[in-house]
C-alpha cells in the first residue's frame, strides 16, 4: 500500500476501520502520526510528551484513541521516575474523519505506559505498565477507574477475549495471565517463557492466544475453547458486552495450552449447564448477583477455563440435609457412585461388596467374596461392579440380577481398578504389585493389553473423553517408613491413549503412551475431571498436582496438602476438586483459583476413597 518515514524511531501502531481506515503510528518524538488508507498520507499528528509506546482505537464509530508511553533515558535503570517523563496515557477523539484530531483528556501514572487496549465491547480500557498493574477504566464515566489487577512485574501488552470478560497480560514477568475481570481475579497462569513477553493477542473469533516473546524464535498459538453463553443479565458488569438478542451466543474463553510448550489440542465437552443437583453433603451455588429462580440458576451457562466453571461459585456443608452412613461390618476400604449419582458401590475388610439405593440407603445388591476388598469401581453404563481383592483376583458382576460376569486372576496383587468407555465397548483395567495395568474387555472379560509402569500401580483412571488411562504409584517396600525415595521406585504418573475397539493381544497395537510425571514419592491418587481436560494427581509427597490431559502433561496448578494424599475426586462441572488421605479429613479445594474452599471435620484413620455424586 505504501510507506513512509517519520520524526523518531516507531514505537507502536495501531488500525481502524471505523469512521475511516486510519493507521496510527507512535514514536519517540513524543507524537502520534495518523496516516490515511489507502493514501497512505498524512492527516494528522497528535502530541503526548512522552515516547508512544502502545496505541488502541475504539471499535465501532466513536473514534476514541488511546496513547499510552513516558520517556525512560535510563532505560529502566532508574526506578523513581519525574513529572517531566509524561508517564501517562492520552485519549484523542479522531472524528469522522480523522483529521482533528481532539484532545479529550490523559490519565497519569507513576512509571511508564507500555500497553492500552479497548474491549470489544467498546466500554472500558485496560493500561498496564511498568507501575506492575493493570488498571481498568471506563470509558463512559470518564475514564474513572473500575478496577485494579495487580501484578508481579511489569506489563507489557494485554489483549480482551471477543465477549470482554477476560483480559491476558504478560511482560516482564515472562508468562502470560489472564484475569477475570468482572472478579478482579487471576483466572490462569501459564507457564514461564524463557524471557518477557512483548505480544499476546486473542484470535477474533475467540479460538486461538498468540503470543510471542524475547529468547524465542517463533509465534506461539495456544488453541482455545470457547463455550456459549446465555448472556444472564445477573452476572454481568458494566464491563460485559451488552447482549444482543439478534447477535450470536456470547463466546467465553478457556485457555488450552501452557506457553513455550508443545500446543495442546484437547476436544471441547459440550456446554452443559450448571446442574441444580446437589452433591450429598455439599451445595453448588453461583454467587454473582441476584438468583431470580432456581430454574434459571440451573438453566444458565457457564464460561469454562480448562473445563472449570468460572463463574463466581462457592461450595460448602449442605445445611438442609444430614450426613448419611451407609453402614460395613469392618473397614470401607473403596468406594465408587454409579453414573445416574443414585447408587454406590463398596467394599473392604468384611468381605461384602455393596451396591446401596443412596436414596433409600438400602443395598440393591450383596455379595459375600470371602476376601478383603482393596478396591471396587462402577462401570459408565451402570451394568456392572468390579472388585479386587486381597488373593489378585479381579472379579466383576451384573448390578441388576448380582450375577458374576466373570473373574481373572492376574500376576501380583491388585491394588486399583477402574472402568472405561470407548465406542461403546466397556473396558476393566486393573492395576497391580507386578509394575503393570491389565486391560480386560467386557462383557466377556478377556486380557487384551498389559501395560508397563515400572512401580507399583497403586490407582488408575478412565478420562470420560478421549481414552485416555492414568496410572499413578510407585515401590516402596518400606510401606512408608524410608522418606527418600530412590528413581528406580518409580514414582510417577503415567498416561496412555488406548484406541477404542481392540481385543488384540498385541498392546503396542492398542494402546500408546502419552507421557508420564515424575515424582519424589510414591503416587496414590489420579482422577480425570469431568470435562476431561484435566488430570489430578496426589501421594506422599502432600500435593495434588493438576496438570492439563494432552500431550507433555504441563502442569496447570498446584495444591499444597498437610499429609499424604490418598483418594481424589473431581465435582461434575471440574471446578472443585475433592482430596482425603493421611491427614484424616476430606479437604475440597477450588481448582480455579488454587484455593483451599472448606475441610470436612476429621475422622478417625486415614481416609481411603472419596467420590462426588
Amino acid at each position: 500500500v505504501g510507506s513512509t518515514t517519520l520524526e523518531g524511531e516507531v514505537l507502536s501502531i495501531a488500525l481502524a476501520s471505523q469512521p475511516k481506515d486510519l493507521l496510527a503510528a507512535g514514536t519517540t518524538a513524543k507524537n502520534v502520526v495518523l496516516l490515511s488508507l489507502p493514501g497512505f498520507d498524512t492527516i494528522a499528528q497528535l502530541r503526548h510528551d512522552g515516547h508512544v509506546r502502545s496505541l488502541s482505537f475504539s471499535p465501532g464509530p466513536s473514534g476514541l484513541l488511546a496513547g499510552g508511553g513516558g520517556t525512560d533515558e535510563m532505560n529502566g535503570l532508574m526506578t523513581k521516575k519525574v513529572s517531566h517523563c509524561e508517564m501517562k496515557t492520552v485519549i484523542w477523539s479522531v472524528g469522522t474523519d480523522g483529521a482533528s484530531g481532539k484532545y479529550l483528556g490523559s490519565i497519569a501514572f507513576d512509571d511508564i505506559v507500555h500497553a492500552t487496549a479497548f474491549t470489544p465491547c467498546g466500554k472500558a480500557l485496560a493500561v498496564g505498565g511498568e507501575h506492575r498493574s493493570i488498571a481498568i477504566l471506563l470509558v463512559d464515566q470518564g475514564f474513572k477507574q473500575a478496577a485494579h489487577l495487580p501484578c508481579t512485574a511489569g506489563v507489557r501488552c494485554l489483549s480482551w477475549s471477543p465477549d470482554s470478560h477476560f483480559l491476558a497480560s504478560g511482560g516482564e514477568d515472562m508468562q502470560v495471565s489472564i484475569w477475570d475481570v468482572a472478579t478482579e481475579r487471576l483466572a490462569f497462569k501459564l507457564p514461564k517463557s524463557p524471557d518477557w513477553v512483548c505480544s499476546v493477542c486473542f484470535s477474533p473469533d475467540g479460538s486461538w492466544l498468540a503470543c510471542c516473546g524475547y529468547a524465542l524464535k517463533e509465534v506461539t498459538l495456544h488453541p482455545v475453547m470457547c463455550s456459549a453463553e446465555a448472556g444472564d443479565a445477573s452476572v454481568r458488569t458494566p464491563l460485559a458486552a451488552t447482549p444482543n438478542s439478534a447477535g450470536p451466543p456470547m463466546p467465553a474463553v478457556a485457555v488450552a495450552s501452557p506457553v513455550g510448550a508443545k500446543k495442546i489440542t484437547l476436544p471441547a465437552p459440550e456446554d452443559e449447564p450448571l446442574s441444580e443437583q446437589a452433591v450429598p453433603q455439599v451445595h453448588v451455588s453461583a454467587a454473582s448477583g441476584p438468583k431470580h429462580g432456581s430454574d434459571k440458576v440451573g438453566r444458565r451457562r457457564g464460561r469454562t477455563l480448562l473445563g472449570a466453571m468460572l463463574l463466581p461459585m462457592t461450595l460448602q456443608p449442605s445445611e438442609a440435609r444430614s450426613k448419611v452412613n451407609l453402614p460395613h461390618q469392618d473397614e470401607v476400604l473403596s468406594l465408587a457412585f454409579g453414573p445416574d449419582g443414585k447408587t454406590l458401590v463398596s467394599g473392604g475388610e468384611d468381605s461384602l461388596i455393596a451396591v446401596w439405593d443412596v436414596t433409600s440407603q438400602r443395598r440393591r445388591m450383596e455379595v459375600n467374596i470371602r476376601r478383603s476388598i482393596v478396591t471396587v469401581a462402577y462401570s459408565p453404563s451402570g451394568c456392572y461392579v468390579a472388585a479386587g481383592r486381597t488373593d489378585s483376583v479381579v472379579t466383576a458382576w451384573v448390578v441388576e440380577s448380582g450375577d458374576e460376569v466373570g473373574h481373572e486372576e492376574v500376576e501380583g496383587d491388585v491394588l486399583s481398578v477402574a472402568f472405561g468407555s470407548l465406542c461403546d465397548q466397556e473396558i476393566l483395567a486393573v492395576g497391580t504389585a507386578a509394575k503393570k495395568v491389565v486391560l480386560l474387555s467386557m462383557p466377556g472379560f478377556e486380557s487384551f493389553a498389559e501395560l508397563s509402569h515400572d512401580g507399583t500401580v497403586r490407582c488408575v483412571a478412565f478420562s470420560p473423553f478421549g481414552g485416555l488411562l492414568a496410572a499413578g504409584g510407585g515401590t516402596d517396600e518400606m510401606h512408608g517408613l524410608m522418606t527418600k525415595k530412590v528413581e528406580a521406585a518409580g514414582t510417577k504418573a503415567i498416561v496412555w491413549h488406548v484406541a477404542p475397539g481392540s481385543t488384540s493381544d498385541d498392546s503396542e497395537a492398542s494402546c500408546e503412551c502419552v507421557g508420564s510425571v515424575a515424582f519424589n514419592d510414591v503416587v496414590h491418587a489420579v482422577s480425570f475431571s469431568s470435562c476431561g481436560k484435566l488430570l489430578a494427581v496426589g501421594g506422599e509427597h502432600r500435593a495434588v498436582s493438576v496438570l492439563a490431559a494432552g500431550p507433555g502433561l504441563q502442569a496447570a496448578a498446584e495444591l499444597p496438602c498437610p499429609a499424604g494424599v490418598r483418594c481424589l475426586a473431581w465435582s461434575p462441572e471440574s471446578r472443585f476438586l475433592a482430596s482425603g488421605g493421611e491427614d484424616m479429613q476430606v479437604s475440597v479445594w477450588d481448582v480455579v483459583m488454587e484455593t483451599l474452599a472448606f475441610n470436612l471435620p476429621k475422622g478417625k484413620d486415614w481416609l481411603c476413597s472419596v467420590a462426588f455424586s
